[in-house]
């Protein structure tokens, strides 16, 4: 789904990308949101097991255990993948699956953020002979599935902006598996100061061996507008609710309902009522990505 800035001058009425994956019916088979697409480096894997080795959107289903969504109930996930071979002994499948949004323009000021669920242990090939399990040490450190962004100005090539492994790559063995085993979303926020002024698309990039599944949720560009403040606000719906940063408030407009706010990992922080308008100090809220929530089921990510 496209936003745009509220019209408050001509420099501020470029389009940001925003997705939460939330428009899925939860029936048809490798949907994909409006203008994105997917690059599959081997497409006979990515079709097998009604294509689960490559990115598609889901809801969670009962027993699993990957995080739920950080906004409503969808998210692009990837599962590892893995096949048999002529001995029907399971062996794992090397993998290279490209989420690839739809290009939009970067203003000045402009992060990249979204929610990432991953296991920060299974970042690391855990064969055994990489691993000394007396000792719970490495032996050798070794990445095994990462998710990498990748962003490509209009005509140009694909440079890497983040690889999500490099944050990890100095932990222990024993931490790992102590402290970060689970799957759990985090919020990642990357600038694209390098792209200011430039058409671009951004690519999620599942690449790697013998890892784990990952989710993606909840991703935006934010975009300033005159002042410094920000404000999203649906293409598709011109009667949809306005949620903004104006001088040191939150305003929410053209509602009436509770509002509640949650901050990146998963805590609300504040609630009010709303009728038509209503502002929130901005000194009751934390720095950084904040959610605000509708009663309705809308939700629109901040970043103060």
């Amino acid at each position: 789904m496209l936003f745009m800035l509220p019209a408050l001058s001509m420099t501020a009425q470029q389009p940001v990308l925003s997705e939460n994956f939330e428009a899925w019916d939860g029936v048809t088979v490798d949907w994909l949101p409006e203008g994105w697409s997917e690059i599959n480096t081997n497409a006979e894997q990515a079709a097998m097991n009604d294509g689960i080795f490559t990115w598609q959107v889901a809801s969670k289903r009962t027993g699993q255990t990957i995080p739920d969504a950080v906004e409503g109930s969808r998210f692009a996930i990837v599962y590892y993948a893995y096949g048999y071979d002529e001995n029907n002994k399971r062996v794992d499948l090397a993998q290279d699956e490209w989420l690839v949004s739809p290009q939009f323009a970067v203003q000045a000021g402009d992060s990249l953020l979204f929610q990432l669920g991953y296991s920060p242990l299974y970042l690391f090939d855990l064969n055994n002979e990489n691993i000394n399990w007396g000792s719970w040490t490495f032996t050798h450190k070794k990445p095994s599935t990462t998710l990498q962004v990748m962003v490509r100005p209009a005509e140009g090539e694909w440079a890497k902006l983040y690889d999500v492994y490099d944050e990890w790559a100095d932990s222990e063995l024993k931490e790992l598996f102590d402290n970060y085993s689970a799957s759990t979303y985090h919020p990642i926020a990357l600038s694209l100061a390098d792209y200011e002024g430039k058409e671009v698309q951004v690519a999620f990039r599942f690449v790697g061996k013998f890892g784990n599944t990952m989710e993606l949720d909840a991703i935006c560009v934010k975009s300033p507008m005159g002042g410094g403040d920000t404000a999203v606000r649906s293409l598709t719906d011109r009667r949809a609710p306005c949620v903004s940063l104006r001088g040191n408030c939150l305003c929410v407009e053209n509602y009436a309902g509770v509002v509640t706010v949650w901050d990146a990992g998963g805590r609300k922080v504040a609630e009010m009522p709303c009728a038509g308008t209503s502002t929130l100090p901005l000194s009751s809220l934390p720095h950084g990505l904040c959610i605000v929530r509708l009663a309705d089921g809308r939700s629109y990510r901040l970043l103060r």
